[in-house]
């Protein structure tokens, strides 16, 4: 394991303690990144969604339960519309850098082949508490989703176990 996904765990560790979420740490973490998805959604189907209880369609609202609305870009924007997202300045491109990369892990941490860290429990609330309060302790708000948007893109980035069928590489 790298010293970059060791912090990763422990840092996410550390939020997950914060607000009292037990977490399970996998020595062989895999990751599909945020283009993984949106390709599979746009180009096949959204096979590999399947799994995940996730749909391309769904809304960022209903995949996350409990967030500031007032902070998305667009309160009915779809899971779909998130993996589009470009970022940007300001607080609106930071979140959209944070759902962007949160999404992807949503769908990793849902997908029964794809054994990476976090949970569908730490990923939506670790989003839930960033776009509701400042999460990070010194840091401005943007500075705090752009760190757990890089913190989330680290576990995407792990190498892809499945194809764009959901079938596993291997």
């Amino acid at each position: 394991m790298s010293a970059v996904s060791k912090k990763t765990i422990v840092t996410l560790s550390v939020l997950a303690l914060t607000l009292g979420i037990a977490v399970p740490v996998f020595a062989h973490a895999s990751g599909c990144t945020p283009g993984f998805w949106k390709t599979n959604a746009v180009n096949w189907g959204a096979v590999a969604w399947g799994p995940t209880g996730y749909s391309p369609s769904q809304t960022i609202q209903s995949a996350f339960p409990g967030i500031n609305t007032t902070n998305l870009p667009n309160a009915n924007d779809t899971l779909l519309d998130a993996l589009n997202y470009q970022g940007g300045n300001g607080l609106d491109g930071a979140t959209q850098i944070l759902l962007r990369a949160a999404v992807a892990s949503l769908l990793n941490a849902g997908h029964p082949l794809v054994d990476g860290f976090p949970t569908v429990f730490v990923v939506t609330h670790t989003v839930q508490y960033s776009l509701n309060v400042e999460g990070c302790p010194g840091c401005t708000f943007r500075e705090s989703m752009l760190y757990l948007a890089t913190l989330f893109d680290t576990e995407n980035n792990r190498g892809c176990p499945i194809d764009q069928h959901g079938l596993p590489t291997v």
